[in-house]
């Protein structure tokens, strides 16, 4: 069974005012931390897609020596869809399954993203992060799925199909997947969280 990631990573951090995906996490960038997270489930090279401020992301993933695979997203302004569609379009054909994960979520434990794959490869169903009394991702979409995540437009992302098949989906619960990073302040409580 083959087992993708793709790392939505394109957004302009407006709130924040500066790149997210760069803010140091325990000695790492927040990038950093999940692709060494991602690599120790056992997802060898990652997609992450940029979009905003492309260049100084790209040039810290070639700095840090990141083991990822870049997919420029020109369509990034308009909106989450165009990005997990350039994801998906970049993927190899015979993919099983993909894990989406965002950049800014880096207090959710590597057991979590363990579980999330495990119980794909047990179940090949939909697998979704629950928190906060929602479903979110990270989650792992399985191929079946993707015809219908190219036809999502604007705003609409993973978060659209989780919730339209929820009933079918298995759910794991990880509060860490609230805590996600758009102004300083919630920078400072993860910070100062740990």
């Amino acid at each position: 069974m083959k087992i993708s990631a793709i790392i939505l990573a394109a957004g302009s951090s407006s709130r924040l005012g500066r790149a997210k995906q760069l803010l140091k996490y325990k000695n790492k960038s927040f990038i950093q931390q999940l692709i060494d997270k991602l690599e120790k489930a056992g997802i060898s090279k990652p997609i992450t897609v940029l979009g905003a401020r492309f260049e100084k992301i790209s040039q810290h993933i070639k700095d840090t020596q990141i083991n990822t695979r870049i997919v420029e997203n020109p369509k990034w302004k308009e909106g989450m869809s165009s990005s997990l569609i350039a994801g998906i379009n970049s993927l190899e054909k015979e993919v099983d399954g993909v894990l989406i994960c965002l950049s800014d979520q880096p207090l959710i434990p590597l057991s979590h993203y363990q579980q999330l794959l495990d119980s794909f490869k047990e179940n090949q169903k939909l697998i979704t992060s629950l928190y906060q009394k929602s479903v979110g991702v990270p989650a792992v979409i399985p191929q079946i799925y993707f015809q219908e995540i190219l036809q999502l437009e604007g705003k609409a992302g993973a978060k659209y199909i989780l919730k339209k098949y929820q009933k079918e989906s298995i759910l794991i619960p990880c509060e860490e997947a609230g805590w996600d990073v758009d102004t300083d302040e919630d920078y400072r409580r993860i910070v100062d969280a740990n």
